[in-house]
């Protein structure tokens, strides 16, 4: 779940994006995976299709397990350069972030397996 205050605004990037409603300073923790709270699928083939396409869009995968962020985190845009990391456990700002910046990652980092990466590049915009 989040662990600094944002917003969501129309993103540059595309659609709906996560932005800073503070100063995060760099090396401040932005998210971290809680398990127990936040929902995990070893797959998503049981799910019907209207379901499966929000969580093909929502969905990161990490350790071959599907995972749900159940906060705003979902709307964290891919960019490269990102100014986060996210290994799939969690998300540290890799610079200072001025209040009103998108928050971004990317996406290339939070897998460990082909199928963490292959499920998260599909996400990356067209």
């Amino acid at each position: 779940m989040l662990r600094v205050k944002t917003y969501l605004s129309p993103s540059k990037i595309g659609g709906i994006g996560l932005f800073a409603k503070e100063f995060i300073k760099a090396g401040t923790i932005v998210y971290k995976f809680d398990h127990g709270i936040e929902p995990c699928f070893k797959s998503l083939s049981g799910i019907p299709y209207e379901g499966r396409e929000f969580m093909n869009k929502f969905c990161f995968s990490h350790l071959n397990e599907f995972r749900l962020p159940i906060d705003n985190d979902r709307f964290m845009n891919h960019d490269e350069p990102a100014n986060c990391i996210d290994n799939g456990e969690r998300c540290m700002a890799l610079t200072d972030i001025e209040k009103g910046t998108e928050i971004t990652c990317n996406y290339k980092d939070l897998g460990c397996t082909d199928q963490d990466r292959k499920f998260n590049l599909n996400q990356l915009p067209k």
